[in-house]
């Protein structure tokens, strides 16, 4: 029976989490996420949503093997959980894409959580390779369907990282919607 145990549990570490960078994957940030936001909209707590991919990655790869972006991805995320908030969910959404949610977080810290974020990412470097990423994110109250307002809130946060990187990579572009 231990065994059982052991093997469900591996599972659902599997499940839940990146293999690359022990973050955990889409589907359990989503679950935990899911979760946080029915809690913050029952409390009226100011929820964030940040999106972050590093840029131009691909060239990492190409330049100096795949290896070594795995290295330089495993370092990022590492450096993003070490300076989030232990409540706040950090997930790897895609590629070099990472989603933080923050479950209750005041609309004008935000901006500077994010800069902090993107700086320290742009000083960091792995066996001589630097990057940079760019950031979208924005900020709400739920006030209705948490599932669906979540779900805009990602696609809100997605859209202005794409801005940022159209703005020229290393920036960031945060959005405080409105109620």
């Amino acid at each position: 029976m231990p065994r059982l145990w052991k093997q469900n549990q591996l599972l659902a570490q599997c499940a839940t989490h990146d293999e690359l960078t022990g973050l955990l994957n889409r589907q359990g940030f989503w679950i935990l996420a899911r979760q946080l936001a029915y809690f913050s909209q029952r409390n009226g707590a100011n929820i964030g949503v940040m999106m972050l991919d590093l840029d131009d990655f691909r060239l990492v790869n190409e330049r100096h093997g795949h290896p070594m972006g795995d290295r330089v991805l495993k370092n990022v995320a590492a450096a993003v959980q070490e300076r989030l908030r232990r409540s706040d969910i950090l997930g790897r959404y895609g590629g070099e894409e990472l989603i933080v949610f923050f479950p209750a977080i005041r609309p004008e810290e935000l901006a500077g959580v994010a800069d902090e974020l993107r700086q320290s990412i742009e000083q960091l470097i792995t066996d001589g390779v630097r990057v940079t990423a760019s950031i979208g994110a924005t900020q709400s109250v739920i006030q209705g369907e948490p599932e669906a307002e979540l779900t805009a809130l990602i696609a809100q946060a997605d859209s202005l990282l794409y801005a940022a990187k159209r703005a020229g990579k290393n920036q960031l572009k945060v959005e405080v919607v409105a109620d």
